[in-house]
């Protein structure tokens, strides 16, 4: 008899009703173990190689918090099929499920799809707020029937090696005079951040994980106010639009600059990757090294997604190949460029290879369209 087996960090509950919403597709009775409870002993814990199992997570910061990896490590997997569930905030997730299938296939499991979905931010509430919402969960639904019929690993995992340096912890939650002194949020800390007797925060424990703020009957839990308002412009200023004729657009050369895995998450069955130089082209990362060296000091996030980004360029086009083979995707790219570049201006270098590109728009009209010829 196969079993669903939820294995979930939630401190504030957004990850955890993400995987239910999966889960129950599955089981009306899944089995939880939970990672954010660290009085458990995970070891107790037996998998068996028919179960099906999800592996649930929140990205902090771009990484998996840490000590959910850790009591992850302790469980064996037993080869059983596994589906990784990320969750973040409406920024980004960058490293996290690399993180989490590192770890889960380091304990046995065999990985046969992810996920990445969005639930309100832990902690600037008013981002992605309510999320995951009706929209959502019927997305999540309809990966979780896809995901049923699939027995074998292979899943495509997005992700970077080594990982993005890990932040320490960034906003820490304290008790003011409101606080009555329940004992609440010591109990439930999944860190054990929180003293028993001053119910004060050890800052070099505290994850931020914002569970004492969520769960405080009293609502006493508080951050820096401040804190949290810079950090609502921080994530406000990264997540603005560019607006181009009325309509609203996102720059994520940095962040994502072949986004093919994103739109697979959007529920795409072919997707068509439009590259402006070869494909078989091996970018290096000289240039945005130098350029990431002398913006380092005033933008560090974006010095450090510049160094990356020829990087995370090859893997998504190995990605995208990858895709192509089974026929899921469709890459449309020059043989050369045609002597172009970024500030080119010669008209007749130009026009041949506009001229290219012209010429191969029919492979996306046939591509696009090859299950439905009398429509073309």
């Amino acid at each position: 008899m196969m079993n669903v087996v939820e294995i979930v960090f939630s401190p504030t509950g957004g990850t955890e009703k993400v995987v239910h919403t999966i889960s129950g597709c599955w089981s009306k009775n899944p089995i939880t173990i939970d990672l954010s409870n660290p009085q458990t002993d995970f070891t107790q814990y037996e998998i068996r190689k028919e179960d099906m199992v999800l592996i649930g997570m929140p990205s902090f910061g771009g990484r998996a918090p840490a000590v959910a990896i850790e009591r992850l490590k302790q469980l064996k997997g037993n080869s059983a099929r596994c589906t990784l569930v990320c969750v973040y905030g409406n920024r980004a997730y960058e490293d996290t499920l690399a993180e989490m299938e590192d770890a889960a296939k380091a304990c046995g499991f065999k990985i046969i799809a992810a996920i990445a979905a969005v639930a309100e931010h832990s902690i600037i509430t008013k981002y992605a707020a309510n999320r995951p919402d009706a929209s959502d969960e019927k997305q999540l639904k309809n990966f979780a029937d896809r995901i049923a019929g699939i027995e074998e690993d292979g899943a495509s995992v997005p992700g970077h090696r080594p990982y993005k340096k890990s932040g320490g912890a960034g906003l820490v939650p304290k008790a003011p005079r409101e606080c009555v002194k329940c004992g609440l949020c010591a109990a439930k800390c999944p860190v054990q951040a929180i003293s028993k007797e001053s119910f004060a925060t050890d800052a070099k424990v505290c994850i931020s994980c914002m569970r004492c703020v969520k769960q405080c009957p009293h609502d006493a839990r508080k951050v820096n106010s401040a804190m949290v308002s810079v950090a609502a412009l921080a994530i406000k200023k990264a997540c603005k639009p560019y607006t181009v004729k009325g309509k609203p657009y996102f720059d994520g050369a940095l962040s994502d600059p072949v986004p093919i895995e994103k739109a697979f998450e959007f529920g795409c069955d072919r997707v068509v990757v439009i590259l402006t130089k070869p494909e078989s082209e091996i970018r290096n990362s000289k240039k945005d090294e130098k350029l990431a060296a002398c913006i380092r000091k005033k933008y560090p996030a974006a010095a450090e997604q510049l160094r990356r980004r020829v990087q995370k360029y090859n893997d998504s086009v190995a990605l995208a190949q990858k895709y192509a083979k089974q026929g899921k995707a469709l890459i449309v790219a020059p043989d050369d460029t045609c002597g172009v570049d970024t500030i080119k201006r010669d008209k007749v270098s130009l026009q041949r290879l506009y001229e290219k590109g012209y010429k191969e728009g029919q492979r996306i009209t046939n591509y696009l369209f090859r299950d439905r010829e009398d429509d073309i």
